[in-house]
């Protein structure tokens, strides 16, 4: 009978299971970036373990790609903090703007099945995630602007963020549905622009 959680089975606590998880996520990542289907017997294959191992960790192959947007949407999360903390009142709101737009496209570059998971959106699972994460950065940019940084002006510092986030989303989105068409960087900075054009209703040109 296959679950229907997404739910890690058991929590690892040795050195030797966090690398086991870290095996059957690399190994899955490296099966997408190919354009291959994800199955337990693929994965088992890629990562040289048996198949038995990956489901005392993982329910499922969501499971599988729960854990990996997790780890994956982390990553760039942490760096968009970085970003935010460490823009100070002589950095230009535009500036760091662009900063996290690389940081994006780093993770875009070197992680292509970021985008594949980012198209399951559909799937609470992984929904519940970028959800979550969302909120994170919507919450460190109202927090930047209640205290009045980059200049914000006329609006509620929280709405603004939560929609500027949001607005950030359909961009990535755009990106991945159109990143192998010869025009892809247009779908990623068009959608860019609207984002910016936005912000500057409420920060300081």
């Amino acid at each position: 009978m296959t679950s229907n959680t997404s739910e890690p089975r058991v929590k690892p606590r040795q050195t030797r299971a966090h690398k086991r998880i870290e095996d059957i996520l690399t190994a899955a990542e490296t099966i997408m970036a190919n354009g291959d289907a994800v199955t337990t017997s693929a994965v088992a294959k890629t990562a040289r373990i048996p198949v038995g191992s990956i489901y005392r960790y993982f329910p499922n192959v969501l499971g599988i790609y729960r854990n990996l947007f997790e780890k994956l949407n982390g990553q760039l999360v942490a760096r968009i903090e970085k970003i935010i903390v460490e823009a100070d009142e002589d950095t230009h709101w535009r500036l760091a703007f662009q900063h996290i737009a690389e940081a994006f496209i780093d993770v875009y570059t070197a992680h292509p099945a970021y985008g594949e998971l980012l198209v399951m959106m559909t799937n609470p699972a992984l929904r519940s995630i970028k959800k979550d994460s969302n909120k994170k950065i919507a919450d460190m940019l109202a927090r930047r602007w209640q205290d009045g940084q980059d200049g914000f002006k006329d609006g509620n510092p929280s709405e603004v963020a939560r929609t500027a986030v949001e607005l950030f989303s359909y961009v990535e989105l755009c990106y991945f549905e159109h990143m192998n068409d010869p025009d892809s960087v247009q779908h990623f900075t068009e959608p860019m622009k609207a984002l910016e054009a936005y912000l500057s209703l409420y920060l300081e040109n």
